[in-house]
């Protein structure tokens, strides 16, 4: 079924209000309904449900989209698991029989998993309550009852004891080795995978998918967590995701810690956005998953060479695009989370630190800036140039330019900026036609935008005028183009090469042979100014009809910003403009 068979289907059956009346009071409105933003906190209510197209808009973060977008936000899901629960919900065949049905085999074994994993952890809950030992352990660390409960802390015991207590369930030794809470030793017997070590479930989308033990004594190792399965993946999962929705309500920033008793100490003390990996690096997956709920991540990491290290790691990870990564180190010496929440005070500075974050590549760049100017040998500042130039590279590209300013303006343009574009790979592109077009707009607008990139390889000073208009480069496939200029720009270097690629039939060349610099201003001014006016207008299309004041207010700003860009246009004619100078 194709995309838009599936938005067709859920705009005509699925009441996009009753979806999200589950998770915010809706009040009738001229063209539907408002309500208070489910994705950010507000107290005026800026979230508009328009019932004629089933779609809604806030206007204090900019969120949009119809029942499939909203579930996917809210409640963290695929697209797939997506239209498998407006499918079952609103009863629409269709959306339940778009993907081929999952082998019932497979799905019998990952129900399998799950309810053993229940059962285990029914057992530990129910052993912690028994031991002294393990509940002292606790009252050590000081994890309140509330927060044992919340996060359903356990304790295994003996290695017998939880084999007998789950086969008395009815729990076979095959459903618990495929759960991994079993393992076979060297003489062929089964063995308890975890034995005296207290027990965090790990849990995704309410369900329990493995555990983490923690061993109470100095042994090694400190801590465990289950193997792969099925249903777990320990690089790919994180602990205290699930509740990680409902804390963004009142603390708008994610926290990465480094251990479940950081978690843990966090959301003790009311910060309970905090999650930590599961005894691994911080992975690409981990990024991906948690970029989704489009709010800060901030790293918080020890101050000491270990944190800065683990930093610097990440960086070189792929980082999403939207993702906005931030890091905090804690200064206190031997501190962690958990320690330092315990003492008097400790709570302010864990969140001034997380609230005061700088974004991770800013900190790097500021730390190699500070070394660059700290030293007077030429080598050294070679050394770290490059470094800087490198950091840069790990940069999404939407990102690039705005951190090569930053370095620029910090350095008084010292440090030289490379691009992270193959200029080879892209001539060998652009000569063999490789390079995709994208048709989200006209061939006119496209044609428009290859005149202005070319133009601004013609005047150099025009280069900067072109990041107003970036976004239409990369949905007109000319991104590679527009970040070639930037980096020739700022390297030094001959226009050629990106003029071959823009140009190849020689038809551009020809339309601005022997143009004065006050013709090629002005079509490039008259030219940006009209792109900018379309993509003004396609904003404008889904505004028209809201008549909220918050609607009418952004519809009046944008018709003020088109009339100045109509001025332009008009101020810019060319036609009677002499050819030569």
């Amino acid at each position: 079924m194709a995309f838009s068979e599936v938005n067709r289907l859920v705009s005509e059956r699925v009441p996009l209000d009753r979806i999200v009346s589950k998770y915010t009071k809706l009040e009738q409105s001229s063209r539907g309904y408002i309500a208070l933003c489910p994705f950010h906190n507000e107290k005026t209510p800026s979230f508009h449900i328009y019932t004629d197209n089933n779609t809604y808009y806030c206007f204090g973060c900019g969120a949009s989209g119809n029942a499939v977008t909203f579930l996917m936000e809210k409640e963290n899901l695929s697209f797939g698991e997506t239209l498998q629960k407006i499918g079952e919900e609103f009863k629409i065949p269709e959306l339940l029989e778009r993907e081929k049905r999952s082998d019932p085999q497979l799905e019998n074994e990952r129900e399998e998993i799950f309810q053993t994993n229940l059962a285990a952890e029914k057992i530990f809950m129910r052993n912690l309550a028994q031991s002294s030992e393990a509940q002292s352990y606790l009252n050590r660390r000081q994890i309140s009852p509330e927060m044992q409960k919340h996060f359903g802390i356990g304790f295994a015991t003996t290695n017998q004891q939880f084999l007998d207590e789950m086969q008395s369930q009815n729990i076979g030794m095959n459903a618990m080795l495929r759960a991994g809470l079993i393992r076979v030793d060297d003489s062929g017997r089964p063995v308890s995978y975890f034995r005296n070590r207290i027990m965090f479930p790990i849990i995704d989308k309410k369900r329990i998918i493995g555990f983490g033990g923690r061993i109470m004594t100095d042994e090694k190792p400190k801590y465990i967590n289950s193997p792969d399965t099925l249903v777990f993946h320990k690089k790919e999962h994180l602990f205290g995701l699930d509740f990680l929705r409902s804390g963004l309500r009142e603390f708008p920033f994610i926290v990465l810690c480094e251990g479940y008793f950081d978690v843990i100490a966090m959301h003790q003390h009311g910060l309970e956005t905090a999650v930590a990996a599961l005894g691994t690096a911080v992975s690409e997956n981990h990024l991906e998953i948690l970029s989704r709920f489009n709010k800060p991540l901030v790293l918080l990491l020890d101050g000491d060479d270990a944190g800065r290290h683990a930093a610097t790691r990440i960086s070189t990870l792929q980082i999403p695009e939207n993702l906005d990564l931030r890091v905090a180190f804690i200064q206190q010496e031997g501190e962690d989370p958990d320690s330092l929440l315990k003492k008097e005070g400790g709570r302010d500075i864990i969140k001034n630190l997380v609230e005061n974050s700088n974004p991770l590549f800013q900190h790097l760049i500021d730390e190699q800036i500070g070394l660059y100017f700290a030293t007077e040998n030429i080598e050294e500042k070679i050394k770290i140039e490059t470094g800087i130039r490198e950091i840069l590279k790990r940069l999404p590209r939407v990102k690039f330019e705005h951190y090569s300013r930053y370095v620029r303006s910090k350095t008084q343009s010292e440090v030289r900026i490379s691009r992270p574009v193959d200029t080879k790979n892209l001539l060998a592109k652009a000569e063999n036609g490789s390079l995709k077009k994208r048709e989200r707009q006209g061939d006119e607008t496209s044609e428009r935008l290859k005149r202005i990139l070319y133009l601004a390889t013609v005047a150099e000073e025009l280069v900067n005028a072109l990041e107003t208009i970036k976004k239409s480069f990369i949905a007109n496939d000319l991104g590679d183009a527009y970040d070639l200029i930037l980096r020739i720009h700022d390297e030094g270097g001959d226009y050629a090469p990106v003029r071959e690629m823009l140009d190849r039939s020689g038809t551009i060349s020809n339309e601005f042979d022997g143009k004065s610099i006050d013709f090629i201003e002005r079509f490039f001014d008259r030219a940006v100014a009209a792109t900018e006016l379309e993509e003004h207008n396609l904003l404008l299309q889904k505004l028209y009809g809201d008549n909220s004041p918050e609607a009418r207010r952004v519809i009046k700003e944008i018709i003020e910003k088109n009339n100045k860009l109509k001025m332009i246009i008009k101020n810019n004619q060319i036609e009677s403009l002499p050819t030569n100078q």
